[in-house]
C-alpha cells in the first residue's frame, strides 16, 4: 500500500511563515478582525475557561483583542501556538511551536 499523498507541505508553510514574520504586522488586519469577532462571541459565554489554546496565534491578535475585554477574566491560561517560531518571537506568556495537524495536547476528560 502506498503512502497517502502529500496535500499540504508543512515544511514549506513553516518556511513561508518564518519569512513573512518580520513584516506580518502590516498585513494582519484580517487576523485582527477575526480575533475581535471571536472575542465578541466569547463575551456572551459566561463559563470559565481555565486553559485555552490559540492555534495559529501568529503575532497575538486574539490575546490583544481578549485583554481589552471583560471576557479576559474568564480565561485562565492562554497558550499561544504557531507553526512558525518566528511568528511567536518576542511574545510574552506561554508559547509553543506546534503543528496544528499534530498537536501535543491531550483531551481533558
Amino acid at each position: 500500500m502506498s503512502a497517502p499523498p502529500l496535500i499540504f507541505d508543512r515544511r514549506l508553510l513553516r518556511a513561508r511563515l518564518d519569512r513573512a514574520a518580520p513584516a506580518y504586522a502590516g498585513a494582519d488586519f484580517l487576523k485582527a478582525r477575526a480575533a475581535e469577532d471571536a472575542v465578541i462571541r466569547l463575551e456572551a459565554i459566561l463559563r470559565e475557561f481555565p486553559v485555552a489554546v490559540d492555534l495559529g496565534a501568529r503575532k497575538g491578535a486574539f490575546w490583544n483583542a481578549l485583554k481589552r475585554s471583560d471576557a479576559a477574566a474568564r480565561v485562565g491560561l492562554l497558550i499561544e501556538t504557531d507553526l512558525s517560531g518566528a511568528m511567536l518571537a518576542g511574545r510574552s506568556g506561554p508559547r509553543l511551536v506546534a503543528d496544528e495537524e499534530q498537536l501535543p495536547f491531550g483531551l481533558g476528560g
